[in-house]
């Protein structure tokens, strides 16, 4: 598959919003942030040339990984920034809606599987 170009500004309005309930729901916040703000320094090199080079990383995110990398032709930098307030958004509302017991992480929440 090859990468489509440029998106419409709800599609990607959609596909950041799907990215970062994706994240936040399963706790990959702190990662996904971490690695997005270490592309920024390199964003400017070229949509297509960060998502070749990050591509195991986006790969996680599923059927999205490809609309990310279209995203991420044009104006790599502030899609970043965009992705990263959604996610803090999301992250807040979670919090303010999730009771405190359920705040668990991902590990406490795997050992409960296997009880």
């Amino acid at each position: 598959m090859a990468l489509d170009g440029y998106y419409p500004p709800e599609r990607e309005e959609e596909v950041i919003n799907d990215i970062a309930r994706f994240v936040v729901n399963n706790d990959f916040d702190t990662i996904t942030h971490v690695m997005l703000e270490s592309l920024k320094p390199i964003a400017g090199l070229g949509g297509p040339l960060v998502f070749m080079v990050t591509f195991p990383f986006f790969s996680m995110f599923g059927t999205w990984s490809l609309a990310l990398g279209n995203m991420l032709q044009d104006n790599p930098r502030e899609k970043i920034d965009k992705i990263l307030q959604r996610i803090e958004e999301f992250k807040i509302a979670r919090e303010a809606t999730q009771p405190v017991e359920e705040k668990a992480g991902w590990f406490s929440r795997l050992k409960k599987l296997f009880r």
